[in-house]
């Protein structure tokens, strides 16, 4: 209880010194659930309005994609914190944060990319046994309505005319509905390639990964059989489906022997998937294709990221998206860290050329960011930016994180060792409690105003920083 009420006074300290205002307090912004009709009060109603949830009355919407431009940020990145059950949502342009509460969705969630604006969440009442999906735009707003999903993981995506494409891990069925969850189509992968090549599917189903040239890439069967406990064998084919479930296409990638278990599209061509090269149900590499399934470049990342042990590789821990700008973000399930691989901006503008440099990610180690100082600590999804095969004739941002924004850093000092005392008492005690997640939740949302009334006050900085050296001794470890 001392701990408990210390830290309370701590980070009461840092709210009073910001000038906090619990207006500012950012909520999950249901669309078309105002009682006026008008949730950001820009005198057009949510019915009518592409973007409900921010005051746009110019309704700009530069692309045509039914949503409006001040809520289909093309540089914007997600990540998914499944323990503050919040979506926290980077802005690369304005160099923005935005931490939105999904506390009110269903449990269990995964996040992909939509391949129009924002992103995909999914869930599950586990006492009603029904998964749902949910389409967050970059506002933070869920737009449409709830759309049924099949049970499983990751494996759906959001295509670039609106609609969403799921696959039945062990049914190897494609299910197509639209983005307010009308059931389109539905066909049999594995029919399909049985008639296209007499080659009978024997294994479960892979992943999908939308293409910004439109429809999407499906792996039939993540691997052929091979010995061993949890093994998945070499992915054999790939198969490319137009938007409405017509296949186009399949790519026998056999010979390379790898296998693809997670997918994701590039915004400017082709995709990126994690897997290896062994046959089995760990990751071990990176793997960048073009639009006709050709691999490009690969790049072995088990030095790159860091996990407690090998058994740690496994796919299911795996999390992948995709930049605007080429970058590619790789994470870790319940995890703080990211890994952020820079392509070459040449080869994103123009992918069907395939140019690659020094800058490739085969040649150049990712970037390491860990936002457990930014208050997110347990990964449960990431959210790149796709908003189509639409982009400037010249490229010059990269995927970047703003760097630790938390105010006991700046009053401290980035290499004090009282830092792990406030870390640890974070993750160990306030996160494990409802109230302990709001306050954090409260801190890290308000960083920004809380170290601009530092940088205003260097007095105000010298009293915070003799409470922290007091204060942090008393929350640490026993």
């Amino acid at each position: 209880m001392k701990k408990f009420r210390a830290a309370a006074f701590l980070f009461c300290i840092f709210i009073f010194v910001s000038q906090y205002s619990f207006a500012d307090w950012t909520t999950l912004k249901l669309d078309g659930f105002a009682e006026n009709g008008d949730s950001d009060g820009d005198n057009i109603t949510d019915a009518s309005d592409n973007c409900p949830g921010v005051y746009n009355p110019d309704q700009s919407d530069n692309d045509t994609d039914g949503y409006g431009d001040a809520c289909d940020s093309s540089s914007a990145f997600a990540v998914l914190d499944t323990q503050l059950e919040s979506v926290t949502i980077f802005d690369n342009a304005t160099g923005s944060t935005n931490a939105v509460s999904i506390d009110i969705l269903d449990n269990w969630w995964t996040m992909r990319t939509a391949g129009d604006s924002g992103w995909l969440l999914k869930g599950c009442d586990y006492e009603k046994n029904i998964f749902t999906i949910w389409h967050m735009d970059t506002s933070g707003t869920l737009r449409g309505s709830m759309i049924p999903a099949t049970k499983g993981g990751i494996f759906y995506a959001g295509l670039q005319n609106g609609t969403i494409v799921q696959n039945d891990f062990y049914s190897g069925a494609l299910t197509l509905t639209s983005g307010d969850g009308v059931l389109l189509k539905t066909i049999d992968v594995r029919l399909d390639v049985e008639r296209a090549t007499e080659t009978r599917i024997w294994h479960n189903s892979g992943d999908i990964a939308s293409l910004s040239s439109g429809g999407f890439v499906v792996a039939p069967e993540s691997g052929r059989f091979a010995t061993g406990e949890g093994a998945v064998g070499y992915t054999p084919l790939l198969c490319f489906y137009s938007d409405n479930l017509t296949l186009q296409t399949i790519k026998d990638i056999s010979v390379l022997q790898r296998t693809l278990i997670n997918m994701v599209g590039m915004p400017r061509g082709g995709f990126v998937a994690l897997g290896n090269v062994d046959g089995s149900d760990l990751i071990t590499h990176l793997f960048q294709f073009d639009d006709d399934g050709g691999l490009i470049q690969e790049r072995n990342i088990i030095a790159d990221v860091d996990v407690p042990n090998p058994a740690f590789m496994k796919y299911t821990n795996f999390l992948l998206a995709a930049g605007s700008d080429g970058g590619v973000t790789v994470s870790l399930y319940s995890g703080s860290k990211i890994w952020v691989y820079h392509m070459d901006v040449q080869n994103a503008i123009a992918p069907a050329m395939h140019r690659l440099s020094l800058n490739s990610f085969t040649n150049s180690p990712p970037v390491t960011y860990d936002l457990s100082d930014m208050g997110i600590y347990h990964i449960g999804g990431i959210g790149g930016s796709f908003t189509g095969s639409m982009f400037p004739s010249v490229t010059t941002t990269t995927t970047t994180i703003p760097g630790s924004r938390c105010p006991a850093i700046k009053v401290l000092g980035v290499d004090n060792p009282e830092l792990e005392n406030l870390r640890d008492f974070r993750d160990s005690n306030l996160a494990r409690t409802a109230i302990g997640r709001t306050v954090i939740h409260i801190y890290y949302n308000n960083a920004d105003s809380i170290n601009a009334a530092l940088e205003r006050s260097p007095a105000l900085q010298a009293v915070a920083r003799r409470v922290l050296e007091v204060i942090a001794p008393m929350v640490g470890k026993n």
